[in-house]
């Protein structure tokens, strides 16, 4: 409607905006969600048009019938878009209604369950698991331990509870969590997730399972997760913080 209709003349930049930025991150593979904070504004010309078109005497009769079936919809979708239902029955009335299975935009699916649902789901359990490998390690070594993560999202987990369940601080070297760096942690003994064995036996010499992440109804690639825990390095802290470094 912004680029063909001519009463709409003045707002064709907004269209022009959609369609080039639509483009530019269709070539870059960018994450599906960066251009929602542009639909508000196809939104907006959407409503115009269709007031103009139910203003007409023909159309005018299914006025109402249409505010019952965006009603009716908006009721039906609404659990699969927010956390409304307790977690049993969220799951049952995903199941009957048979919706697919939804892809992430890392492009894995994950489960019946839309991924920003299960995102919230076992995080204080996630920290609870690692907080019980952290207190069955001896005095000394709880001194020099750090918990070392494949992601921001499981180092934010273990720093929001940390203080609850008496844990060092979780460091990552994925996206904005490598630039804050390292921290105090010495790298000597890390408790880690995410990262796997034959990855760790480049940088460590003695890597040893100590435990695995198992929680009901987490993304499943964060559950069965193994943690392991990781000693005599190969190499100094910095150097290992550089090969562990990602972006994505």
């Amino acid at each position: 409607m912004y680029l063909f209709s001519k009463k709409m003349r003045e707002y064709r930049i907004l269209g022009l905006i959609f369609v080039i930025l639509s483009g530019i991150y269709l070539l870059m593979k960018s994450k599906f969600y960066f251009l929602a904070p542009a639909y508000p504004m196809l939104f907006s010309a959407g409503v115009v048009k269709l007031d103009q078109l139910l203003s007409k005497k023909y159309f005018r009769r299914f006025k109402y019938l249409y505010a019952i079936l965006i009603g009716i919809i908006g009721i039906l979708i609404a659990p699969r878009a927010i956390p409304l239902l307790p977690l049993d029955l969220s799951v049952k009335y995903a199941e009957i209604i048979k919706g697919p299975k939804i892809q992430s935009e890392r492009k894995e699916v994950i489960d019946i369950l839309p991924s920003h649902i299960t995102s919230m789901l076992g995080r204080k359990e996630f920290a609870k698991i690692v907080s019980k490998v952290y207190e069955n390690l001896p005095p000394e070594e709880k001194k020099e331990v750090c918990v070392f993560t494949s992601s921001y999202q499981k180092a934010s987990t273990i720093n929001f509870y940390r203080k609850d369940f008496n844990l060092p601080e979780a460091i990552s070297g994925h996206n904005n969590y490598y630039f804050w760096g390292h921290g105090k942690c010495s790298g000597k003994i890390i408790i880690t997730l995410g990262l796997s064995m034959r990855f760790l036996k480049e940088y460590y010499k003695n890597v040893k399972q100590v435990g695995i992440i198992k929680i009901k109804y987490i993304k499943p690639k964060d559950n069965n997760l193994p943690i392991y825990l990781c000693k005599e390095p190969k190499l100094t802290i910095t150097e290992f913080w550089e090969e562990a470094k990602h972006f994505d």
